[in-house]
């Protein structure tokens, strides 16, 4: 079994190298505490009605967004076991204060909201580590790139906000980098951990199913395939069946529809130049020199990417990125190597053989 802290967090024993750990270390926790601030104030995590703060701690939310119950239930129990007085001390000193009127955080629950900081702050922090880690293994002779290249993927999340920011959205990040980490390691035991993680936290982990089958269709053997999948299939909708039983009385319904809202888009201006501005500079870093990036990347984006598109048209919001940030870890990955060829890094140019 492979160790999860040491494939994302390995730290090296050589000196220069230990520099080079501490400084891109040092630059993860700046980038990630940044971007922390800027999920947390804009446009905050407590302004949707259907999915306010309080309401998906405890539980009374609608559905489906109170579906995605693992940073909820995580900070419920988390915030649940802080001691009386350390609870009381920071409700005193921060009920009152402009920080907590400018964030909308009601007194009662400000105990989870720190928990909460604490854990998005966590995955984004893990998610830049996870980012430079599947950097070196699809592209092994980009050591330089691949150091600071997390941070500049964490400073470009903040460009992705728009609306609303939900609770759940940090861990889809870090969970779809590490379970596509695993597949690319075909480390089979730690994948399956953030797997069911991943399934807790959204019902868009099913799309990482077929990526599974992707990731292992030359190295095993369709049989062993098949099971795997069956498997996943299995614990997918164990998972789900309970938590859909969990919720059932809640307000609303297994989905959201909003083709109606889609179909009004081309009335916003705004909103038509942020989506072309979006998906162009976008599918130019993804589709440079296609067909020399990795086959595991080019034939997961297509297979995650094209669903939550069609799935936002009827059920999401077509001009909401965040619906989309299961693909990130792809996306960042295939621009990454079409931003290093632009900048024609001497000897970083070379990339691994497609997993």
């Amino acid at each position: 079994m492979i160790s999860v802290s040491q494939n994302i967090f390995t730290v090296p024993k050589n000196r220069s190298d230990h520099f080079r750990f501490v400084a891109r270390s040092l630059l993860y926790v700046h980038s990630a505490a940044l971007v922390t601030l800027v999920f947390l104030f804009y446009p905050g995590i407590n302004g949707y009605k259907r999915a306010m703060f309080g309401d998906m701690l405890e539980g009374v939310a609608y559905r489906p967004h109170v579906y995605r119950v693992l940073v909820p239930y995580t900070a419920r129990i988390l915030s649940s076991q802080m001691p009386e007085e350390v609870k009381t001390s920071l409700r005193v000193s921060i009920k009152d204060t402009r920080l907590a009127a400018k964030l909308g955080w009601d007194s009662d629950n400000i105990p989870a909201y720190v928990v909460v900081t604490l854990i998005t702050f966590c995955c984004f922090l893990g998610f830049a580590f996870a980012l430079r880690k599947l950097s070196l293994r699809f592209y092994p002779n980009m050591i330089s790139v691949a150091d600071f290249a997390p941070a500049l993927g964490l400073l470009v999340l903040p460009s992705l906000f728009r609306y609303y920011n939900q609770l759940y959205d940090p861990a889809t990040l870090l969970l779809w980098a590490c379970a596509l980490l695993f597949l690319a390691q075909r480390a089979i035991i730690p994948y399956y951990v953030f797997f069911v993680l991943a399934v807790i936290n959204k019902e868009t982990a099913i799309l990482l199913v077929p990526l599974f089958a992707l990731a292992f269709r030359e190295t095993t053997r369709i049989r062993k395939i098949a099971l795997h999948v069956g498997l996943q299939l299995i614990v997918f909708g164990v998972i789900r069946i309970a938590v859909l039983h969990a919720y059932a009385a809640n307000p609303g319904g297994l989905l959201e529809f909003h083709l109606n809202g889609n179909l009004l888009i081309f009335e916003k201006p705004g909103a038509i130049v942020y989506l072309l501005a979006m998906y162009g500079l976008g599918g130019y870093l993804v589709s440079k020199n296609w067909h020399s990036k990795p086959s595991l990347l080019r034939l997961g984006i297509l297979f995650v990417f094209a669903p939550l598109v069609l799935l936002s048209l009827f059920f999401g919001n077509l001009d909401e990125p965040r619906q989309y940030y299961e693909a990130f870890p792809f996306v960042f990955l295939l621009s990454l190597k079409t931003i290093n060829d632009a900048w024609n890094v001497s000897g970083n140019s070379s990339t691994a053989e497609p997993p």
